[in-house]
């Protein structure tokens, strides 16, 4: 929605005048700096504020782009159904929704699946980044990547890479690694990063006047080499994750829903 007079006070009350006061005069003492430059991004932060404040708050509350039900099998995985942490339940607004399950192959193959769905309270979506390491994960990389649709299309997802220290039963430490697959759905928008989802609300707010309920999809499975029962490595647990990738989010994403061409993968900006 845009910007209230309430949201456009409590801005004005966080926002760190004297700092930027002190960048201004920093620059403006810059020689190599030009003053048109300046002037510029002047200007250009001045209509940008005034668009948030002369915009009306958008009423157009979107409808979902997931359908917040996840199929009992996936292939030859079959789902087991998860209730959300009471952390989560705790934490996040009450209109929050949640489906989640736990996928298991007949090898023993294991990968969960859930979605947060947010409300009118935008609190429910965050960066997945943030919260990871207060599980006890440690983030070690970040990739998006493109996975092929059973349905012939394509999508992005931000692949994180973690790992996650484990105390064994002798006293010594083991390192576990895993995979995480995330993604936000909005009404006719999907991203595989949090930058771009901020973006697409803000501009969908002052240009569309719509209020997206933005959707967190995850997939997550750890890499069970040197932990039992099947031994996958890393490029094989990256292969199934995908190829599971490829058949679940067709069954909730609506968007996914009708079959049709092959398209390229959605632009982050």
């Amino acid at each position: 929605m845009g910007l209230s007079g309430q949201d456009f006070k409590n801005f004005l009350m966080k926002f760190d005048f004297q700092n930027v006061l002190l960048q201004y005069s920093s620059l403006m003492s810059t020689p190599s700096v030009p003053f048109w430059k300046i002037a510029l991004v002047l200007v250009f932060g001045a209509i940008l504020l005034l668009i948030c404040f002369k915009t009306p708050d958008a009423t157009n509350i979107s409808n979902p782009g997931v359908l917040m039900e996840l199929p009992s099998k996936v292939s030859n995985y079959w789902g087991f159904h998860l209730d959300p942490t009471p952390a989560e339940v705790n934490g996040l607004p009450s209109d929050t929704e949640f489906v989640r399950k736990e996928y298991e192959s007949p090898e023993g193959d294991r990968i969960m699946c859930s979605i947060v769905l947010s409300g009118a309270n935008k609190r429910s979506i965050h960066r997945p980044e943030a919260c990871l390491p207060g599980q006890g994960w440690t983030i070690k990389s970040g990739e998006v990547l493109p996975i092929e649709l059973s349905n012939g299309r394509k999508i992005e997802v931000m692949n994180l890479t973690l790992a996650r220290p484990i105390e064994l039963p002798n006293g010594k430490k083991k390192t576990l690694y895993s995979y995480y697959f995330y993604w936000f759905v909005g009404h006719d928008r999907t991203t595989p990063t949090h930058k771009s989802r901020i973006f697409y609300t803000s501009w969908d707010r002052v240009f569309k006047q719509e209020n997206h309920r933005w959707a967190y999809c995850i997939l997550h499975s750890k890499v069970t080499q040197g932990w039992g029962l099947p031994e996958r490595d890393e490029a094989q647990t990256l292969e199934l994750m995908k190829k599971f990738a490829g058949e679940i989010i067709p069954t909730f994403q609506k968007s996914f829903f009708i079959q049709s061409a092959p398209s390229e993968p959605s632009i982050t900006p």
